[in-house]
């Protein structure tokens, strides 16, 4: 009798056994968990600037980049480490010899919420204004503000005088600036962030054109609006 309890027991822990290994593995097989990295779309933008502390390079990403992980102005925190791989016109190069222009396409993987760049391409580099990116340069700009977009951190610009002709963001006379951390604004020596800028303030602006947009990196307020 008790060797007939102690093996049925047996048997019955045994079934449990099998059960619990058998719904783990169905669970994996059927996707009932998944890895802790999975690649993401690929990523192409304009390099702000990069956090040599924290390995981070902030990209404004182009508009065609779709992901959670971007936030409401558009910049994407993309993550290295010591295996990321810059290169340039067949050259290799550490992240951090990346520059505030440089276009670049990244191939990421996702980490939980954190994008890591496996290998960057350097599209265009903003120092010798070479790549197959877009052709950025500089222009200057003089118009008066018409409107500030704090979220979408952009500056309209009417009765805008250009000394060239833009490929985008220019219409009837207004011209679309955007702006970002490093943007320099500047009345009677003293400066600003772009969003004390007014309605009706006169202002010359040195801009870089990055062809998707642009960049708005000094901005001279000529004529307060409040007295003028």
């Amino acid at each position: 009798m008790r060797t007939t309890r102690a093996f049925l027991l047996t048997t019955v822990c045994l079934g449990l056994a099998l059960a619990g290994c058998g719904s783990g593995g169905l669970g994996d097989i059927l996707g009932g968990s998944s890895p802790p990295g999975r690649l993401d779309d690929d990523l192409r933008g304009t390099v702000e600037r990069v956090d040599t502390r924290d390995r981070i390079i902030w990209v404004e990403a182009d508009s065609s980049y779709r992901s959670e992980l971007r936030d409401a102005g558009d910049q994407v925190a993309l993550y290295y480490d010591e295996d990321t791989i810059v290169e340039y016109e067949g050259r290799t190069f550490e992240p951090d010899a990346l520059e505030r222009g440089d276009r670049i396409a990244a191939d990421v993987e996702r980490s939980g919420s954190r994008l890591v760049a496996n290998q960057i391409e350097v599209l265009y580099d903003v120092t010798q204004g070479s790549g197959s990116g877009s052709n950025s340069s500089l222009a200057d700009v003089r118009g008066l503000v018409r409107y500030v977009d704090t979220r979408d951190r952009t500056i309209e610009l009417e009765r805008a005088q250009v000394d060239r002709q833009f490929e985008s963001d220019e219409r009837d006379g207004v011209v679309v600036l955007h702006y970002d951390a490093d943007t320099v604004v500047e009345f009677e020596g003293r400066r600003y962030e772009p969003e004390n800028l007014e309605r009706g303030d006169e202002v010359e602006v040195e801009v870089r054109d990055l062809g998707s947009r642009l960049l708005a990196e000094e901005i001279v307020v000529v004529a307060d609006a409040r007295g003028r």
